[in-house]
């Protein structure tokens, strides 16, 4: 996330035109009741793995002025908890974002984001963690490519587990909040980024 945010600040891709995110895993690999019984936590896929999507799109699209959305879920049948939930997520300049948080997704977990230039593309994706520019000088010109692929991290990855990935990410939030509590400059949400990530999923996350 922290390169493409150096790649888009560069103006690498020119100006964002939209954004396409994706969080998907299958509901049969985690039966804990924080995830699956909505008196716990309030609601489906939105508000599980798409909570993280809604934070993280918002980051790269700005805040947003107006959401749209649907949710199924007659896979699973959770008590007030959707499978699948999709947004459109639109800001003041017009900027679009789509995105899908799911719990239906059969190939394993799968988490990208796509941010779409008016010169380029930037992917994102894990696991394992991969972020991809595609890169114009000018509107329908040649594409060139380059990916940065973070080999220590996939190193330890596969030696250690996903679970590495994750408490080092942890670690590095702890660090980033130190940082803001100094008054120095921090990449850190606030609890104003995840009032925000709320309201908008809840804002469609019932069942339809």
């Amino acid at each position: 996330m922290q390169k493409a945010d150096e790649l888009l600040r560069k103006g690498w891709i020119g100006n964002i035109d939209h954004i396409r995110s994706y969080a998907g895993y299958s509901a049969s690999d985690h039966g804990h009741p924080w995830i699956h019984d909505a008196a716990v936590m309030g609601g489906g896929a939105l508000r599980d793995n798409g909570i993280h999507l809604i934070d993280l799109t918002r980051y790269f699209l700005g805040e947003i002025d107006e959401v749209t959305g649907f949710s199924t879920g007659i896979v699973w049948q959770f008590p007030d908890c959707e499978d699948n939930g999709y947004l459109v997520l639109r800001n003041s300049s017009n900027r679009i974002a789509t995105l899908q948080a799911s719990w239906t997704e059969w190939k394993g977990f799968r988490f990208s984001i796509e941010i779409y230039g008016s010169l380029g593309c930037i992917r994102l994706s894990c696991f394992p963690m991969v972020t991809q520019i595609l890169q114009t000088h000018q509107t329908g010109g040649a594409i060139t490519r380059k990916t940065f692929r973070f080999p220590w991290i996939h190193v330890m990855e596969h030696l250690k587990s996903y679970r590495w990935v994750i408490i080092k990410s942890f670690v590095q939030e702890m660090n980033e909040f130190a940082k803001a509590v100094r008054g120095e400059p921090a990449q850190i949400a606030t609890g104003f980024d995840g009032l925000r990530a709320v309201e908008i999923a809840s804002s469609v996350c019932q069942v339809k």
